[in-house]
């Protein structure tokens, strides 16, 4: 069993001090691939378990689903459990004392552990994908490790959970506890919240890809990290040290590189942002970038009658409504309804309010529960109404395949949306390829955040599909 020791990238040397000094609340972990923030979080873990604060660590990890956190943050723990030496018994790890030594507790499935008096706990701003909120009150917990920040939605979330996590004394020790929250992750595009509100954006050498600097109103507030691979020296060491410079040269092209030296656009970019840390002006495999905008009004009055299409939102997802005019082989969208939790009676109400003259319009609707939600949403709407829509609303065709075969079709079409559809261009910025385990791009549409995209795709797929689009279509459409 090895001794404990510990080394750090010169980079990271403001977030040990930082770390000793308690100056900064927040730290932030950022920049490209390889970067070692893994390598800086383990050794911040071995500090907190060895007693350095003077106090007993409370310590939370976490993803924004909690289940991530598995393959990531607890993934590094046990590892740093399992590498260092106990002080108390030099010949057993920290891990070995966690399992054997009475008073410490290593429960792998529950992601938790307490050691010599120190915990770490393992949590989500949310308990699954399904999304369904469940953030608790982190008072008195000392140190938080948020991996893959990047991953919250909004800064709501962040900012929850920042005002349960508060000064306070320790009991024990007669310490007070000024909590310190690392947050890790790559960069992402300059629309994402935490580019706004954190960082200005500064030109770099490649058009369209910015360096970052963190606003100056934010200075006191967080302890700014930025890291490529080429600052870890520590990687770049034991390379050498493995087996020699051209073994280290090697590694560093097959692992990044040839990014670089790609004739595929997609791999320059990724190597503009993955490699050398700089933010892109959209995300990187983004499906539609060339839609243009329109106003309502001008939406309006264009000559062809819209067809609706409906994606429920299950549980606690959004329920989205759009309409979609064809004409001129162009096709032309607005979003009318985006809300959470809106099904049954709810939605029946907001359709009626928002859609004059629904009762002659055509809804495709997603029907994933077998269209118990269409059902529902119909005789809702029949109540005491002297229209008889229930043929109007029909099961949305998807297509083998689903989103794949959709999106593609609707890849072949020009594309107008409304400026009033803010929370349709906020999708639209994210909508993206989903990414290969080999980290490229696949064909496969990444699901989540698309309540909007879907109930647009699903009139147009399920009316102008070929397989779908009957003689009528092609002798009456505007196409």
């Amino acid at each position: 069993m090895e001794g404990f020791h510990i080394t750090v990238n010169d980079a990271y040397g403001p977030a040990i001090k930082n770390f000793r000094e308690e100056t900064h609340p927040i730290v932030f972990l950022y920049g490209g691939r390889g970067g070692g923030r893994s390598h800086f979080i383990k050794t911040i873990l071995q500090l907190l378990l060895r007693s350095n604060k003077g106090y007993k660590a409370r310590i939370n990890i976490m993803r924004y689903i909690k289940g991530d956190v598995r393959d990531s943050l607890w993934s590094e723990v046990v590892d740093v459990m399992r590498d260092t030496a106990d002080e108390e018994y030099p010949h057993k790890s920290m891990l070995e004392v966690c399992k054997t030594i009475k008073g410490n507790r290593f429960d792998d499935h529950r992601m938790r552990l307490v050691y010599n008096g120190h915990q770490i706990i393992a949590d989500g701003f949310v308990g699954s994908a399904t999304r369904v909120a469940k953030m608790k009150s982190k008072t008195k917990f000392t140190h938080m490790f948020i991996d893959e920040f990047i991953e919250i939605p909004d800064s709501k979330s962040f900012d929850d959970l920042n005002t349960t996590l508060r000064p306070f004394l320790d009991e024990a020790s007669g310490i007070l506890v000024k909590p310190q929250v690392y947050c890790a992750f790559n960069m992402p595009d300059k629309e994402h919240w935490v580019v706004q509100r954190y960082f200005n954006l500064l030109n770099s050498s490649f058009e369209g890809f910015y360096k970052v600097k963190l606003k100056e109103q934010h200075k006191n507030l967080i302890c700014p990290i930025f890291a490529t691979y080429k600052d870890n020296t520590v990687w770049l060491k034991s390379l050498v040290k493995e087996g020699g410079m051209e073994y280290m040269q090697g590694e560093l092209y097959r692992m990044f590189l040839h990014y670089k030296d790609s004739s595929l656009a997609q791999d320059k970019a990724r190597y503009k942002v993955e490699v050398l840390g700089l933010v892109p002006s959209g995300k990187l495999g983004r499906i539609f970038t060339d839609w243009k905008v329109m106003t309502y009004e001008k939406w309006r009055e264009i000559d062809a009658t819209p067809i609706f299409g409906i994606d429920f939102g299950y549980a606690h997802d959004t329920t989205a409504v759009s309409g979609v005019k064809k004409y001129n082989g162009v096709f032309y969208v607005h979003n009318f309804i985006n809300e959470i939790r809106l099904m049954g009676t709810k939605l029946a109400a907001k359709i009626k309010k928002e859609i004059p003259g629904y009762h002659n319009y055509s809804f495709y609707c997603d029907a994933g529960d077998g269209g118990r939600a269409m059902d529902e949403l119909v005789q809702a709407l029949n109540i005491d109404n002297e229209y008889d829509i229930t043929n109007n609303f029909i099961k949305a065709s998807k297509g083998q395949g689903s989103r794949s075969v959709g999106v593609t079709f609707m890849e072949g079409f020009e594309f107008y949306y409304t400026e009033e559809s803010v929370a349709l261009a906020k999708e639209l910025a994210g909508y993206c390829w989903l990414p290969k385990k080999d980290g490229g791009i696949s064909n496969e549409p990444a699901d989540g955040g698309d309540d909007i995209m879907d109930s647009i795709r699903y009139p147009v797929f399920s009316r102008y599909h070929p397989s779908n689009a009957n003689i009528w279509d092609s002798i009456y459409s505007t196409s």
